[in-house]
């Protein structure tokens, strides 16, 4: 893991214990949302790039509770599927970065079949209420194909944290996706005897007309 990625978890560790107390003594956990893993396609050919992206939806339309923070652990098949790139953000806007003040996002693949990434914003909470939208794309991420089957990607630990520093629950996780691997199809040979019968005939015919 990088240096950045180490000092977002030291944040999000003393965000935890620093509101732990009231946590503990008010219960204060931010409105229920919902998380979930989407693949681009249903199934792909062996060779070509799974794409997928980590969604969250039903926060605050303008008003609490916005995401500021988030940590992420996902399983995914091996040797079948290889992560190779991770692209923070929704595409429109990233949502953790709405006044362009960059934020800190990290991720680790260290371990095989396993891929760890978060995300620290760096915008104030009033700017995070009333500007973020209710749901968006957290992150975006590919993984190359090798072998036939079908490939499964699972997030096995999610952490939210909203603009106020409380945690939020996540109602519903749609922690699972699954993606087909098949061969590519082989051109069909009566197809490809038509095509050369067809392509015989033209050359003749040229020919004729010389």
């Amino acid at each position: 893991m990088n240096t950045r990625g180490i000092l977002a978890r030291i944040y999000l560790a003393l965000s935890s214990v620093a509101l732990g107390f009231s946590l503990f003594f008010y219960s204060s956990l931010s409105s229920a949302v919902t998380v979930s893993i989407v693949p681009a396609e249903p199934s792909v050919f062996v060779g070509d790039t799974i794409s997928l992206q980590a969604v969250i939806s039903d926060l605050g339309d303008g008003v609490a509770p916005s995401l500021s923070a988030y940590d992420f652990t996902i399983s995914y098949s091996t040797p079948l599927a290889g992560f190779q790139t991770i692209t923070f953000g929704d595409p429109a806007q990233n949502q953790l970065n709405l006044l362009g003040y960059g934020s800190i996002n990290y991720f680790d693949d260290s371990t095989s079949g396993t891929l760890l990434f978060g995300e620290v914003s760096l915008d104030d909470p009033d700017t995070l209420n009333n500007q973020q939208l209710p749901g968006f794309v957290l992150a975006t991420f590919q993984f190359s194909t090798s072998s036939l089957g079908n490939a499964s990607f699972v997030i096995q630990d999610a952490t939210l944290v909203d603009a106020n520093g409380d945690l939020i629950t996540i109602d519903t996780l749609n922690d699972t996706a699954m993606v087909g691997v098949t061969s590519v199809p082989e051109p069909n040979p009566s197809v490809l005897f038509l095509s050369g019968i067809v392509l015989l005939t033209v050359i003749a015919r040229s020919r004729i007309s010389v």
